[in-house]
């Protein structure tokens, strides 16, 4: 999961994604006026199919980078979808100040302005006031690889492993293979001196 909480790299991450979305969505409407393209031309959804295709392979090694420690550099196609809708902006800025700059109604622009507040008020709060200082660690279980549905009768236990009473099972199957080697030795001797009187 993308987990946006657990740190403030993630959260600016998921912060930054939200951002590119919403200004490719926004792209979509001033292209039309800038460009002069009707609404139902062709155009307009095959750019959003290539923007849905493109950005879901950008999610894609964006949450690589975020989740995997291997990988330490976004995907080409990241960069790609970013280039992309930074040149849909330009364009957008270039051929339509007149629009872009107009300003916003009163209430609309006090909404904007409350919910970028409430965000970055919320973001201090989160990751600064209300940083836990100290982490525990998850406690280490001793486990062993598999199932224990299909674990053999005849497991034996490790060095070291443990039973549910606090047993150390692992020392007793290895006292009680030692046990057996002696056994077998002995036996094994005493068959030897066995032979040794029928030969004489």
């Amino acid at each position: 999961t993308w987990n946006p909480l657990s740190s403030y790299e993630r959260w600016i991450a998921i912060v930054c994604i939200t951002i590119v979305f919403l200004i490719a969505e926004l792209n979509t409407f001033y292209l039309k006026f800038v460009l002069w393209i009707p609404p139902n031309h062709i155009l307009n959804p095959v750019r959003l199919l290539f923007i849905l295709l493109w950005g879901a392979v950008s999610l894609r090694e964006t949450f690589q980078l975020l989740d995997d420690p291997n990988c330490d550099r976004l995907g080409r196609q990241s960069w790609v979808m970013i280039a992309i809708v930074v040149t849909e902006l330009l364009i957008c800025i270039k051929f339509g100040w007149s629009t872009i700059t107009k300003p916003l109604p009163r209430h609309i622009a006090l909404w904007w302005v409350l919910g970028a507040a409430l965000l970055l008020l919320y973001t201090v709060v989160k990751f600064y006031l209300l940083k836990p200082y100290y982490i525990p660690r998850p406690e280490k279980e001793n486990i062993r690889m598999g199932s224990p549905i299909n674990t053999p009768a005849e497991h034996k236990g490790l060095p070291g492993e443990v039973d549910g009473h606090g047993h150390d099972v692992g020392k007793d199957n290895t006292e009680q293979a030692g046990d057996e080697n002696s056994l077998s030795r002995a036996g094994l001797f005493t068959n030897q001196l066995r032979e040794d009187k029928k030969d004489l």
